[in-house]
């Protein structure tokens, strides 16, 4: 794929079928994220990336790509206001799974993941860069909880609550967002 040139025309449709499948059950399980501004930061720098070394066929591709992004940060927040997770574009079924949002300003993440089964927790970490470990040992799934559970008491709740932080935090989001978007036309 070196020396192919992306487009978001030549998207496949399995593929989007299969994003909507794993969307689909993953917004069946209740969540609590922890996010901060910087969280976007990488998928921005990616798009840069990509926008400074030629990968993209058109500024059009890049420019659908911002705006994808912004719809994603939009879903998010409509999810952080009801407190609860469901597919983009839809409205939350009856059985929706609860979603919970804090900001932490402090903590730069790393997509670790905890999972709680019951009383069996699984923690999945980053390596590589793309691939993720992940482990049942209890004396580490322990730690990690409590780095949650700590990080958690030091942000503030933005799902169903704190409308003004919510609103607050997701204008940042955009901001950024924007920010780069408008470096397009320069490309």
């Amino acid at each position: 794929m070196k020396d192919l040139k992306f487009s978001v025309k030549d998207i496949n449709d399995d593929h989007v079928k299969l994003g909507k499948k794993v969307q689909a059950s993953f917004n069946q399980v209740p969540s609590t994220e922890i996010w901060s501004i910087d969280t976007v930061n990488s998928l921005l720098r990616h798009i840069s990336f990509y926008r400074e070394t030629n990968v993209f066929k058109t500024n059009d591709d890049i420019s659908c790509l911002y705006e994808k992004l912004e719809e994603l940060i939009n879903h998010i927040e409509k999810q952080a206001e009801l407190g609860l997770k469901f597919n983009y574009g839809e409205l939350p079924g009856k059985n929706a799974a609860l979603y919970r949002m804090y900001q932490n300003d402090l903590i730069t993440g790393d997509n670790s993941v905890l999972a709680e089964i019951g009383s069996n927790k699984i923690a999945y970490i980053n390596h590589n860069l793309i691939n993720f470990m992940f482990t049942r040992n209890e004396e580490f799934t322990a730690h990690t909880f409590n780095t949650f559970q700590n990080a958690i008491q030091k942000s503030t709740q933005i799902s169903l609550i704190c409308e003004k932080a919510r609103a607050n935090f997701f204008a940042q989001l955009r901001k950024k967002i924007f920010a780069h978007k408008g470096s397009v036309n320069r490309y």
